[in-house]
Parts: structure tokens; C-alpha cells; sequence
């Protein structure tokens, strides 16, 4: 089981994969970025598919991509069942005419895991939000590792098993 510890960012393998180190444990974080494209949404589909989050990114100076986002966590709710909800609120370094409340409202309407507040221009943030994420997976894996089985069959299989009468 791998615990829960400082993430540090290795490298990065590629344009959209992070390597990541949680001792004693590496992972790689395979980002995929859907562009929020209404054109591309049949396509986009096909990315939530497995995902163990979706990374819900809204522009802080620009409140109506808050509210476009439902259309996308509906998506994440329809094909990455039980998949982390991070929203994301980007471009905070300029002047953040969304209301955080609003924020906030939207977070717990659509079940979002995690809120952060980041700017991709600056950096700002970014790090610490790919760190969470990071650490919120692993024990989302950790509480699914302690939920299995330890064996494969169960107790219904067990007794479906045919067994031989040993009289004549």
C-alpha cells in the first residue's frame, strides 16, 4: 500500500504525462486535454472513458465558462463514474470577476472532490494542485485495494460447485 506522503514531480515524459514520486512508490499522471470544445464534444467523450479525474478548468474572468461546465461535468458524471471532481478556476492573475460563492455553490452542486483557485501564466498554484490530485489518487486507490477480495470467487461460486456423492 503506498503512503501517503510529500509528492514530488520527477520530470515530465512527455508533452502531457507527469512522472511523479510518492515514496516508496512512482506514477505518472496522463493528462488529457479536451479543450472544452462544443465542436469536438463527441470526441472529447471518448477521453472520460477509464479517467480516474477530470480536471474541470473555468476561466476566473469569465464567469459564463463556470456555468458552461455543466455540460462537461455531466459528461464526467456519464462516463468516468466514480472519478475525482476537481474544479479548477484559471487566470487568476488577472482581475477575477467570478464570484467565489458562486464557485463554491457550483462545487457542491456537482459533487467536486476538490476546489483550487490557479494561474497557468504565472504558475501560481498549479504545483500544489497537481500535488492534491496526486495524493487524493492514491488513497482513492488505497480504498479500493482495501475493498477487494482476496480471493476470486465468492461465497455463491464456492457453493455452485458441483461435488460427488461417494456412496454406491
Amino acid at each position: 500500500m503506498i503512503e501517503e506522503k510529500e509528492v514530488q514531480f520527477l520530470k515530465r515524459s512527455k508533452k502531457d504525462h507527469l512522472l511523479f514520486t510518492m515514496k516508496p512508490s512512482t506514477g505518472l499522471l496522463v493528462l488529457w486535454d479536451t479543450v472544452g470544445t462544443e465542436r469536438f464534444r463527441t470526441l472529447t467523450r471518448n477521453y472520460f472513458r477509464n479517467a480516474h479525474a477530470c480536471l474541470l478548468v473555468f476561466s476566473c474572468d469569465e464567469p459564463d465558462t463556470l456555468t458552461s461546465l455543466s455540460q462537461w461535468v455531466g459528461d464526467a458524471d456519464n462516463f468516468a463514474d466514480n472519478s475525482l471532481k476537481i474544479l479548477i478556476g484559471n487566470k487568476i492573475d488577472l482581475k477575477c470577476s467570478t464570484a467565489q460563492d458562486k464557485v463554491n455553490a457550483f462545487a457542491h452542486h456537482h459533487d467536486c472532490d476538490i476546489v483550487f483557485n490557479v494561474s497557468a501564466k504565472t504558475g501560481e498554484g498549479v504545483n500544489e494542485m497537481f500535488k492534491t490530485v496526486a495524493k487524493k489518487l492514491i488513497q482513492q486507490n488505497n480504498q479500493q485495494l482495501k475493498k477487494q477480495p482476496l480471493f476470486e470467487k465468492d461465497v455463491h461460486q464456492l457453493n455452485s460447485v458441483e461435488t460427488k456423492d461417494n456412496c454406491c
